[in-house]
């Protein structure tokens, strides 16, 4: 990881409050202590980017602690509020009649999203497992919001491009293009997970590059292919949860309520898993002498 404001200088610091690493040059030492000058929390060392001594949990046994980590620290009242923000945007937009107004608001809430995630990621990548923390927007939240959404979007873009291209230009009438769609469909979604979480942890919209991804895919494939399979089923579970919800709860908002609560859920068990991931399988990976 390095420093949010020198991205060319390793962190030493990581800040808690901010999710976020830091250089030397970026933290007020005091007292003994370093503290952030972003927002002034205290910042601790990050781990020496060597294989510590201490024996530490595997990804297998720490994979149950995930389901619970939603609720730690401000998880409860942070999916509370995201709810609700949620169904507010959403209520928005249905009364937007200005096309543009409505991706505007899309983006925002996209971005926040996305904020959250890489703050989980970049988190629980250091093996804090505290509990989620707000989004950090370093003061400018609109830049922050479209700025996390369009990384998102170019991520998912890269991971999907030979697909978007089959379906463009490709003639469907051929019988090849029907096993090269399933084929770049599914390549897509293996390479998009690992893509999220590089682009979370470089903080850099680069670290989609193959050169990035397909090594650290080939070096953990066993614990890379539990992580997916987890991940799929959370997202079937949330879908399964969402179709049921409307069917019992056939009140104005109230599924949406509901539904966005279990949303916010899956999607912090989820994006946690990767950061769990990544945490366990550093060396292997590769990525430590680097990020």
């Amino acid at each position: 990881m390095n420093c949010r404001y020198h991205p060319k200088s390793p962190a030493g610091n990581y800040c808690s409050k901010c999710q976020r690493g830091y250089c030397s040059l970026c933290v007020n030492q005091r007292g003994g202590g370093n503290f952030c000058r972003a927002c002034g929390g205290a910042c601790t060392p990050l781990e020496a980017f060597a294989p510590s001594e201490i024996v530490e949990a595997s990804f297998y046994q720490q994979i149950p602690a995930t389901f619970a980590y939603p609720f730690k620290g401000n998880g409860v009242f942070m999916m509370a509020v995201g709810s609700l923000l949620f169904v507010l945007v959403n209520f928005i937009s249905l009364f937007s009649i200005i096309f543009w107004v409505s991706i505007l608001i899309w983006g925002l809430t996209v971005g926040y999203a996305v904020l959250y995630s890489q703050g989980i990621i970049q988190a629980s990548a250091q093996g804090d497992g505290r509990g989620p923390e707000w989004p950090d927007t370093g003061g400018d939240m609109r830049s922050a919001l479209l700025g996390a959404c369009f990384q998102y979007i170019a991520t998912s873009v890269f991971c999907f491009f030979p697909l978007i291209l089959l379906l463009i230009f490709a003639d469907r009438q051929q019988p090849w293009v029907y096993w090269c769609t399933w084929s770049t469909t599914v390549l897509g979604y293996l390479y998009l997970p690992m893509a999220l979480l590089a682009v979370g942890i470089f903080d850099s919209i680069g670290a989609v590059s193959p050169t990035v991804i397909v090594p650290a895919i080939f070096r953990t494939p066993v614990a890379y292919l539990t992580t997916l399979a987890l991940q799929a089923l959370l997202v079937g579970l949330a879908t399964g949860l969402e179709m049921l919800i409307s069917m019992m709860l056939p009140f104005p908002f109230l599924p949406g309520l509901v539904s966005s609560a279990f949303s916010l859920y899956f999607l912090t068990v989820s994006v946690r898993l990767l950061g769990v991931f990544y945490h366990s399988n550093r060396y292997q990976i590769g990525w430590v002498n680097h990020a």
